[in-house]
């Protein structure tokens, strides 16, 4: 049997993870691990959603392009917006391998923002909202 861990522990290892990559990672890790479900929600919602006509992704959440690293194809923009300018790096490493185009802005929302060249998206993405699906049932 494992080690028993507070609630406060993985409070605070939940919110260290919002500002350090690699204990993001472990996070991530340890919700697929013990998580009921087990089929990725990002390959989920990537199912759901007809790409055809999709050249613009606005990505509210981005954090360092976890979502953008499962998308397949070319798109001509995806903006990512984040609270956390250490996420810059990463997640314009990773939308740069979809995108003509990738774009970062730190923004706490809500928030402002100036998005003149994302104005006509063919998708908005509220990232943390694909957490929140489950597998539909036939």
């Amino acid at each position: 049997m494992g080690r028993k861990v507070s609630y406060i522990t993985i409070v605070s290892l939940i919110t260290q993870s919002l500002f350090r990559l690699p204990v993001h990672k472990l996070i991530s890790g340890l919700i697929r691990k013990h998580s009921l479900n087990k089929e990725d929600v990002r390959d989920l919602a990537i199912r759901l959603v007809d790409w055809s006509g999709i050249h613009t992704i606005l990505d509210l959440g981005s954090g360092y392009g976890w979502f953008e690293q499962g998308l397949k194809g070319s798109f001509d923009l995806i903006m990512g917006v984040d609270c956390l300018q250490e996420n810059k790096d990463e997640f314009l490493k990773a939308a740069g391998k979809v995108a003509k185009e990738p774009v970062f802005r730190k923004a706490l929302l809500p928030a402002p923002l100036r998005l003149r060249p994302i104005i006509s998206t063919s998708l908005w993405l509220p990232i943390h909202s694909i957490f929140f699906l489950t597998p539909l049932r036939r």
